[in-house]
């Protein structure tokens, strides 16, 4: 796993875990909510292990708050370094990542007619 892939889902971890226990919810509770093991859900949270995007989304509803601060909250360092185009195209592609080929296609069309709009 590279560093910076490495770095993110540890933070997202920590920052899980904080919502968590700020919530007064039990990790078992968690993991019932979004259907995982409670033991999976301890691996997520010491960032040895990653979750799929809709379990994220769904730790977001759950916690009110955007995948941006479940993602970046705990690490502004990391974010900091990042340029605002680097951040954009990773939530696009972490937004992007479980949808059809169809929607996806979708999408591509409507960001050329965007795209050209602007120019």
């Amino acid at each position: 796993m590279n560093s910076n892939r490495s770095t993110l889902i540890k933070n997202i971890g920590k920052n899980i875990r904080d919502n968590r226990t700020l919530r007064n919810m039990s990790i078992e509770e968690l993991a019932a909510m979004v259907n995982l093991s409670p033991a999976f859900m301890g691996l997520v949270e010491r960032g040895r292990r990653g979750t799929k995007l809709d379990i994220l989304i769904h730790l977001c509803e759950i916690f009110s708050i955007s995948l941006e601060e479940l993602v970046f909250s705990n690490n502004s360092k990391y974010k900091d370094e990042l340029n605002e185009s680097e951040v954009l195209k990773m939530t696009l592609s972490a937004l992007t990542h479980e949808m059809t080929e169809k929607e996806l296609k979708f999408l591509v069309s409507i960001v050329h007619c965007m795209k050209s709009s602007f120019r």
